[in-house]
């Protein structure tokens, strides 16, 4: 023990390198024999990391389309029940769901506007629009974004009835 060791002090412990250095070794001879070992170490967890990366990358996309979708349709069944009287719901609220589709996902909008649907209701009164597109994505399976909205087609006032009707006679489709 050194003398400046006072007492219940240790000296410093010899790492391993060094204690093979000082029996006779180098500590380059040391750190020779571990060259290599990252490399092996990168190749070993690229390919889990990859698939990480990937099924963050198709879960995000899938996220972003599901939004997308959901509020495309909300949208386009919104404009088509405040349609005024004598125009066209299905039509502007079909414009409307597919502009933002395109938007969103550009050229792969495609096979989404071609599954919308929107539905007149007049039973109660309404618009009805749903969309539903299901794909394969590779290592994931089977993937379904879907999405459906119902608007009232009152259009609700703090008034007495317009033109001596009541709210509802006059549907935006007649």
């Amino acid at each position: 023990m050194p003398s400046c060791a006072g007492p219940g002090i240790r000296p410093p412990r010899l790492t391993l390198s060094l204690m093979w250095a000082g029996r006779g070794g180098s500590v380059k001879r040391c750190w020779r024999e571990e060259q290599g070992q990252t490399i092996i170490e990168f190749i070993l967890t690229l390919p889990l990391l990859l698939l990480v990366v990937y099924i963050i990358a198709i879960a995000g996309w899938h996220w972003w389309t599901q939004v997308t979708v959901s509020t495309a349709v909300h949208d386009g069944v919104v404009r088509a029940a405040r349609t005024p009287p004598g125009g066209y719901p299905l039509v502007e609220g079909r414009h409307e769901a597919v502009g933002i589709l395109e938007a969103a996902l550009g050229r792969s909008a495609e096979p989404y506007c071609e599954n919308l649907r929107l539905h007149l209701v007049p039973q109660r009164r309404g618009v009805y629009g749903e969309l539903e597109y299901s794909h394969t994505a590779f290592l994931l399976g089977r993937m379904t974004e879907k999405a459906s909205s119902f608007q009232r087609a009152e259009q609700f006032y703090g008034g007495g009835p317009i033109g001596g009707t009541w709210e509802g006679e006059h549907m935006p489709w007649e």
